[in-house]
C-alpha cells in the first residue's frame, strides 16, 4: 500500500484537466431526454451506423487525437473543452468537460457513439444506452494498451489501415527504446509530481510510470503496485530522488524555485542541483495516444542532458 492515503485513476486524469465547462443540473436532464428523442437522435443501439451515418462524441483527448490520426475525423461531431490536438479539433462541437458531458449538450450534437477514457457520472453509460447512444471505454491504463486501443478504435471507425499501421509504428518504436534503455546503469531516480496539495505521483501501474522506465528513469515508487496514490511529503524526502518532473501546469522554473525555499525539499540533491522540471508538455505527457513516443523523447531527452554532464 502507498503511504498516507490514496486516489482513483480517474482524479489523477481530472487534476489536470481542469474543465471550463460545468455539468448541466440534473432538473434538465428531462428536457433533454425529450429534445434527444424528437430530434430523431435515438437508433436502435444494435444497429451499427455506415461510415456516412456515424456521429462520433469523444469525451478524452487522447481519443480525439487517435480518431484524427486515423483518419476518423469526419466521423466527430462531438469534444471535450480540453480536446485541443491538432488545432482542427477545435472546430468540432464542446459537449462539456474531460468525462463530464452535459446531457442536453450531447443531445444536440444528435450521436450514434459516445466514447470515453473515463466519466464522472457511473450512471451516464446506462443513461447513454437508454437514449440509444452506443457508449464505449477505452482504458489506456499502460502503455501497451495505446495499440490496442488504436486498433480498435480503427475497427470500429473503418478506418483499420491506418489504424494498424500506426499501432504499429509505436509498438516498433516502444519496442526499440525497451532495447535502448537495457544498457541504461544505473537508472536516475525520479518522483513525477502529478499534484502538488496533497502530493500525488504514480506507481509502476500507470501510463506515465510507462514512459518513465521507458525513458531510462526509475520510479521512486516502483514497487508500488497502483497506478495514481498520494504519498507523504516526509516519504517522498526520504527517497531523495535525482529528479524531480512536475506535472501539475506550473509555470516552468516555478517548483525549483518554490522548494529551493521550502524546509526538507530544499536539502534534496534534485533541488540542490537543479533537476527540478515543469517545463515538459503536459498534454503530451497525460494523454495516451499518437504522441506516445514524443512523450517518452522528451523525458529521455532531460534524463540524458544531466547525465552527461
Amino acid at each position: 500500500m502507498a503511504p498516507n492515503g490514496a486516489t482513483s485513476h480517474a482524479l489523477s486524469y481530472r487534476a489536470p484537466y481542469q474543465s471550463t465547462v460545468n455539468t448541466m443540473p440534473k432538473l434538465t436532464l428531462l428536457l433533454a431526454i425529450i429534445a434527444a428523442i424528437l430530434c430523431g437522435c435515438s437508433p436502435h443501439p444494435s444497429i451499427d451506423p455506415t461510415p456516412d451515418e456515424r456521429r462520433i462524441v469523444s469525451l478524452a483527448p487522447s481519443l480525439t487525437e487517435i480518431l484524427f490520426a486515423i483518419g476518423a475525423s469526419n466521423q466527430l461531431v462531438g469534444r471535450t473543452d480540453v480536446c485541443d490536438t491538432p488545432p482542427a479539433a477545435t472546430n468540432i462541437a464542446i459537449v462539456g468537460g474531460f468525462g463530464r458531458p452535459s446531457i442536453d449538450t450531447l443531445a444536440l450534437t444528435r450521436p450514434t457513439h459516445i466514447w470515453w477514457v473515463d466519466i464522472e457520472d457511473r450512471e451516464l453509460p446506462a443513461m447513454f444506452t437508454r437514449l440509444g447512444w452506443q457508449g464505449e471505454r477505452f482504458a489506456c491504463k499502460r502503455l501497451a494498451d495505446i495499440p490496442t486501443a488504436i486498433e480498435k478504435l480503427g475497427q470500429h471507425t473503418d478506418c483499420t489501415p491506418a489504424a494498424t499501421q500506426l499501432a504499429a509504428t509505436l509498438r516498433a518504436g516502444i519496442a526499440a527504446r525497451e532495447a535502448a534503455t537495457l544498457a541504461d546503469t544505473p537508472r536516475p531516480t525520479v518522483l513525477v509530481v502529478v499534484w502538488w496539495t496533497p502530493l500525488m505521483t504514480c506507481g509502476r501501474e500507470s501510463f506515465i510510470g510507462d514512459i518513465i522506465t521507458l525513458a531510462g528513469g526509475r520510479l521512486i515508487t516502483e514497487e508500488v503496485e497502483r497506478d495514481y496514490f498520494t504519498v507523504s511529503d516526509e516519504w517522498a524526502l526520504r527517497q531523495n530522488p535525482d529528479t524531480i518532473i512536475c506535472l501539475d501546469y506550473t509555470p516552468p522554473g516555478e517548483s525549483l524555485k518554490r522548494l529551493r525555499n521550502t524546509t526538507g525539499w530544499c536539502s534534496l540533491n534534485a533541488v540542490k542541483e537543479g533537476r527540478v522540471y515543469n517545463h515538459l508538455d503536459a498534454n503530451v505527457l497525460y494523454r495516451p495516444g499518437p504522441r506516445v513516443l514524443e512523450a517518452v523523447d522528451s523525458v529521455r531527452a532531460l534524463l540524458d542532458s544531466h547525465a552527461n554532464k
